[in-house]
């Protein structure tokens, strides 16, 4: 097997002035490659540079299911209406019924739960082709095999379009919001989880991690091409024609043991009191935003070289 990787610039601002923050060996079969995770010096982004190319990076979901964050959400995580009820509540707020999209639907939970409400007609796309079959089991909507930027939709065909646990694993979140944009109708919404980066440079980085994992890095650039905070998030939103409504703190896809994910729950509810109390944000990400009247101020990202 052959890994190939590619040196980019910031995506949100397009500066290749960055600080490099941590580096890791990742091995899949018998190819060895050294990613690295930076912070862009001009708009603070984090982003995985060097990184696998699109075509490598398939290659990882599609041979190293045990070990990606993806496949494990996807086949083992919590599929029960308690994750996606809140989101669910909040965008029948703003938009009570039309045509919803979910990006990256995995085996479907997100769509399954959404259909129990009765106010969309409901799409979705995901690009792993065992997950889409599921995801066809599994609900009643229309489901593409394919990547958002492939599928020939109307423009303004939908009123909202979700992608949870999706925009840190694109390699080009800029395009991937300007095609939402052109798909949402005027005033369409977008509703975005990620993690926070904010969190995770102490769990996964540095002494914490290296007891955890026994690794100073876990920061899993194989696959997250991202990594967003509060304001890195908001500005690529806002450049990219979204208006951010409202921040949560999402309620994380719950995987592993029973103790873990009672952990994970406990811990969930302790960030979002801080976050009430405090305004001080260190859980999940889930952001609703709406397409801007205006123009967006877009601009292009560039590959620089391939190795």
């Amino acid at each position: 097997m052959h890994l190939q990787t590619e040196s980019v610039s910031c995506n949100a601002c397009g500066a290749d002035d960055f600080q490099p923050i941590s580096a890791e060996t990742y091995r899949l079969q018998d190819a060895e490659v050294s990613l690295g995770v930076v912070r862009c010096n001009s708009c603070q982004l984090v982003y995985t540079n060097p990184r696998l190319t699109r075509e490598s990076t398939l290659q990882v979901y599609q041979h190293d299911t045990e070990h990606t964050i993806s496949s494990n959400y996807c086949w083992s995580g919590d599929h029960t209406s308690a994750r996606f009820a809140p989101l669910l509540r909040r965008l029948r707020a703003y938009a009570p019924a039309g045509r919803l999209l979910d990006v990256g639907c995995g085996s479907g939970d997100f769509l399954r739960v959404a259909s129990t409400t009765g106010q969309w007609e409901l799409t979705g796309i995901e690009p792993v082709p065992d997950a889409a079959a599921e995801a066809r089991q599994s609900c009643t909507a229309t489901i593409h095999t394919s990547v958002l930027e492939e599928v020939s939709f109307e423009p303004r065909a939908f009123d909202v379009i979700s992608m949870l646990g999706v925009l840190e694993h694109v390699h080009d979140p800029a395009e991937t919001l300007q095609t939402a944009h052109k798909l949402l109708k005027p005033g369409g919404l977008l509703a975005i989880y990620v993690p926070n980066f904010s969190y995770l440079r102490f769990k996964d980085l540095g002494s914490i991690c290296l007891l955890r994992t026994g690794r100073w890095s876990d920061l899993h650039p194989q696959e997250h091409q991202f990594q967003f905070t509060q304001q890195t998030l908001k500005a690529l939103l806002d450049s990219n024609g979204f208006d951010v409504l409202r921040i949560d703190v999402g309620r994380p896809f719950a995987v592993g043991s029973p103790a873990k994910r009672l952990l994970k729950n406990i811990s969930f509810r302790a960030v979002q009191a801080l976050w009430k109390m405090t305004g001080v944000h260190l859980g999940g990400l889930e952001v609703i935003a709406r397409v801007q009247s205006c123009e967006p101020n877009r601009k292009e990202s560039r590959t620089l070289h391939a190795a």
